[in-house]
């Protein structure tokens, strides 16, 4: 596990995106999402209903959906942002910024575990 954490990238953000959904194709399916979401600026959307209205397989996580998205917004500059609410198209600064205070929020919380794990890791017995 150590070196899995040694090997870990920061700058790789796509390391888990397929290569697929990474090409460029301008028939991928990837813009039905940016295109229903900026025709309802403001609105949440769960992955599965954004899956419904564009296409997207239905299943239990949307995987796909997510990873699209993803995609949307670091590759493409797409202002999609997320809550428990679901995905919506960001219509003002002040929707990004308060994104990005959440997601700093939960990056926080992810260090924390990361330390404390790997200062009692030691004590876990093999």
């Amino acid at each position: 596990m150590q070196s899995e954490m040694a090997q870990f990238d920061p700058d790789n953000i796509y390391s888990s995106v397929p290569k697929e959904h990474v090409r460029e194709n301008k028939d991928d399916d990837k813009y039905k999402i940016q295109v229903f979401l900026e025709e309802h600026p403001g609105e949440w959307f769960t992955s599965k209903q954004i899956a419904e209205e564009t296409g997207y397989r239905v299943g239990q996580s949307q995987t796909s959906v997510r990873k699209a998205i993803t995609i949307l917004l670091e590759l493409d500059n797409i202002p999609i942002i997320s809550s428990s609410y679901g995905y919506k198209y960001a219509t003002n600064e002040q929707e990004i910024d308060e994104y990005c205070i959440a997601l700093q929020h939960r990056v926080s919380g992810i260090v924390r575990r990361i330390k404390a794990l790997r200062s009692i890791r030691m004590d876990v017995k093999q």
